[in-house]
């Protein structure tokens, strides 16, 4: 036995073995000396939180929200993960993301292809790019780039939307 007390969302309590501390939203969880506040952003998956450390400037979002990218639909939907974006949209730019897996490279090339003329694209992946072949980590990424480049985060803006010519679905 390790002792460690193992906590997770409320809504995803029924799957978490072992569970000791159930989390919602808004909750404060006290980690060490740090409080967490607790953010439901249900879209990859219906019970998914993110945890976030005001104090700090720390969000550490599992895989709902990555650089340049978010986690798949795998039982939310589309308007869920929208609203989940959103929430964390509303969070101080200089909040650092410390999301589930490092994507970023592979996000970027997709963020290209859908604004391939975006020189502040091209100067991110640059910078990934060096990061990468010096075998350093692209992340924590900062929301204030994430608000710039990350395409799911500027989806329901109008000039994204004009320059890729899409229907106004959001």
């Amino acid at each position: 036995m390790t002792g460690c007390q193992i906590v997770g969302g409320k809504k995803d309590a029924h799957r978490i073995p072992g569970i000791n501390l159930q989390l919602s939203d808004q909750e404060i969880f006290k980690f060490g000396a740090m409080n967490a506040t607790i953010l439901e952003v249900p879209g990859h998956t219906l019970g998914a939180i993110a945890y976030f450390f005001e104090s700090e400037e720390a969000l550490f979002t599992g895989d709902t929200l990555f650089s340049l990218g978010c986690g798949r639909l795998f039982e939310g939907t589309a308007e869920q993960m929208f609203s989940s974006l959103n929430k964390i949209k509303s969070l101080p730019p200089k909040t650092q993301i410390y999301c589930g897996h490092e994507y970023t490279e592979k996000n970027c090339r997709f963020a290209l292809s859908l604004d391939p003329e975006s020189q502040k694209l091209k100067d991110f992946h640059k910078r990934i790019l060096a990061r990468r072949e010096e075998n350093r980590p692209t992340l924590p990424a900062i929301l204030a780039d994430e608000l710039r480049l990350n395409p799911f985060l500027n989806c329901d803006l109008q000039q994204f939307k004009e320059r890729r010519r899409l229907r106004d679905q959001f």
